[in-house]
């Protein structure tokens, strides 16, 4: 059996602070996950509701109950809104052939991975960058202009 995945300490940068998700900050993630966009390609449904907002934190606790994950959330500094979230997900030992093991991201009896999303901005010249990294770029397709 893998060992379970740590937690870490909030990390702060000048602009965020990423930090163990909450029950206040589902309002502010019903806004990410709301957006059909944001959720395209994850494996569950759009939010539409407070409850789909419980649900999907009580499968969280569950998995960070059990060691198996580790839920966080990015928040921006000077507000304190949520806009996004990161996933720390552990592997079983019979991923070892993987790359991430490979590289040297492994924990002592399983691989890693790591996965976030945030919420798609409003500005043009930050709905430009993210549709470069968030978007398009993810999903393997060219970036704009290229």
């Amino acid at each position: 059996m893998p060992t379970p995945l740590p937690f870490f300490a909030d990390i702060h940068t000048a602009r965020l602070v990423i930090r163990a998700v909450a029950e206040s900050d589902l309002a502010d993630l019903l806004e990410v996950n709301g957006d059909d966009e944001v959720t395209r390609y994850l494996p569950y449904a759009t939010w539409r509701d407070h409850d789909d907002a419980l649900a999907w934190l009580a499968r969280m606790q569950e998995r960070c109950a059990t060691g198996t994950a580790r839920q966080y959330v990015i928040e921006r500094r000077p507000d304190r809104k949520v806009i996004g979230t990161v996933l720390r997900r552990g592997r079983t030992t019979s991923h070892r052939t993987s790359s991430c093991c490979r590289s040297g991201s492994s924990t002592r009896d399983g691989c890693a991975s790591d996965g976030y999303r945030r919420a798609r901005p409003t500005t043009p010249t930050s709905m430009a960058c993210w549709s470069r990294t968030g978007g398009s770029a993810m999903r393997g397709e060219p970036s704009p202009g290229q």
